[in-house]
């Protein structure tokens, strides 16, 4: 073949691939193209592809980290009397006999040495103490709730590592209603139990319960709940609609009422009803169209709530929204919503009636910063006035600076003079005087885990500080409130 032939064969041969490689060049540059696309514009399938990395690094890190709970830091307290430091009596005899204090896993090993104590109930001189072991595989097995109808993704998980406790709330005998939270789960929500005074579970309900609880003087459990669901929320404003757009599942917020057993007496679509109200445009400020409420804390307007505006009466419900900064009042016969009352706080916990139209909360992440960052707060509803109870100018250099970005938790006393504030993420409470704020007692979440090998060198020598997430006053006539300090509960 000559060199002009050879030529006019190799052209043509190149003319008639043309097209195939002109396509497989556009269809290069169309997938480079889509591909940033995807990373820019969050387009289909980014979220696909998001949730299967997000899941390989949370299996990765699952399988490579080590099992320290909910632990901070470790403090500056010596192991050998860093028991000492756990209460702090700073202004008389401030407490009952006995408080109930948070625990979770790793936590007061002293008196529950395999898993750790629920929670304590500790004499203010810390000599003598009552505890709820954390006993994971019998809180399992007395499942009552049928787990088909709640489906869960799980990142491997370990019932015993990754249930955590949420909340506590007591019944009238000394029991304790305990909500859990899950870490390498979704929903979040990990279910409640009820626990007796040795710590054996009466029921457990594998659900979506989630967060703090509340039990009535006959011991009914109102709990926070969810359902999950794919389509997006559509709400109201004005007289225009719109939709919260979320490119997962809809956690749709709810409460249970439960009877003394575990059986659920009423479920109440708590977002319906929102969606139904007035109210419904506060959505379109939600910082999380996915999770637009957030339901964090349940309280019931007390007997003394004479003189509260919006018609609010003794046995209405109050529900504290994280998501929207704000709190509503549930009427306690019909589930209508009677207010939503929004103010200078932001992402807020622990909603709670004082009396008349008083209420206290949680303030996480508020507009007060001349003197310290997360604060109890007081509202008037009938005036619309906040106040600052805790820090203000009073209050020691040393906790002004108490802060918790998520999380947090009250409790007010029975003669309603005084609460106890838990800055969870620091590690501490307070006790403090309603009337001016003075600290009357300070709480610190120290524990011994010299012996659990996966914590740091520190182990061996200083306290571990794990988060605080609440110290109670003993509720009235419950048994641990009158007898069992001569020894400590350990487990069986």
């Amino acid at each position: 073949m000559s060199a002009a032939e050879f030529s006019r064969s190799l052209m043509r041969r190149i003319l008639e691939r043309l097209p195939l490689a002109l396509f497989l060049l556009a269809l290069a540059a169309a997938l480079i193209g889509y591909g940033i696309a995807i990373e820019r514009h969050e387009v289909f399938p980014h979220s696909i592809l998001e949730a299967a990395a997000k899941t390989l690094r949370t299996t990765a890190a699952n399988l490579d980290g080590e099992d320290t709970a909910r632990l901070r830091a470790f403090s500056d307290a010596p192991l050998d009397d860093f028991p000492a430091r756990r209460i702090e009596i700073t202004e008389g005899d401030s407490l009952a006999d006995a408080v109930l204090v948070s625990g979770g896993r790793h936590q007061f090993r002293d008196l529950c040495p395999e898993h750790g104590c629920l929670a304590v109930a500790v004499a203010v001189d810390g000599t003598n103490a009552h505890a709820w072991p954390w006993r994971p595989d019998a809180i399992l097995a007395a499942n009552v709730a049928d787990e088909g109808g709640y489906p869960r993704e799980l990142n491997a998980f370990s019932f015993e590592r990754d249930t955590r406790l949420s909340r506590i709330a007591q019944y009238s005998n000394g029991d304790l209603l305990v909500t859990f939270r899950l870490e390498n789960a979704f929903p979040y929500a990990g279910g409640v139990a009820r626990i007796d005074r040795d710590g054996h579970p009466r029921w457990f309900r594998r659900d979506y319960s989630h967060h703090q609880p509340y039990v009535t003087e006959d011991d009914i459990a109102i709990v926070p709940t969810l359902t999950v669901g794919d389509d997006d929320i559509e709400a109201r404003n004005g007289g225009r609609a719109f939709s919260l757009p979320c490119d997962g599942k809809v956690y749709r917020t709810a409460l249970n009422v439960l009877d003394g057993d575990g059986n659920v007496l009423e479920h109440v679509p708590v977002l319906d009803i929102l969606l139904a109200s007035p109210w419904s445009g506060v959505l379109a400020a939600t910082l999380n169209p996915c999770d637009p409420l957030h339901l964090n804390s349940i309280d019931i307007v007390g007997t003394n709530a004479g003189g509260a505006p919006h018609g609010i009466r003794p046995g209405d419900i109050v529900l504290s929204f994280r998501q929207i900064s704000a709190f509503a009042i549930l009427d306690g016969e019909t589930r209508e919503m009677k207010s939503l009352i929004r103010g200078s706080f932001f992402r807020q916990h622990a909603v709670t009636h004082l009396g008349g139209s008083l209420f206290l909360m949680f303030d996480n992440q508020g507009i007060e910063r001349t003197i310290g960052a997360s604060r109890l707060l007081m509202i008037d509803l009938a005036t619309g006035a906040e106040t600052t109870i805790f820090p203000n100018e009073r209050t020691p250099e040393a906790l002004r600076g108490l802060y918790s970005a998520a999380e947090g938790v009250i409790d007010i006393s029975p003669d309603r003079q005084r609460a106890t504030v838990a800055f969870t993420r620091d590690g501490v409470a307070v006790e403090v005087r309603l009337a001016d704020g003075e600290v009357l007692a300070v709480f610190r979440s120290l524990h011994d885990v010299s012996d659990l090998e996966q914590f740091p060198k520190e182990r061996l020598e200083l306290a571990a500080g794990f988060d605080l997430l609440g110290v109670y006053y003993l509720r009235d006539g419950a048994p641990m409130a009158r007898q069992g300090w001569g020894h400590p509960v350990r487990e069986e």
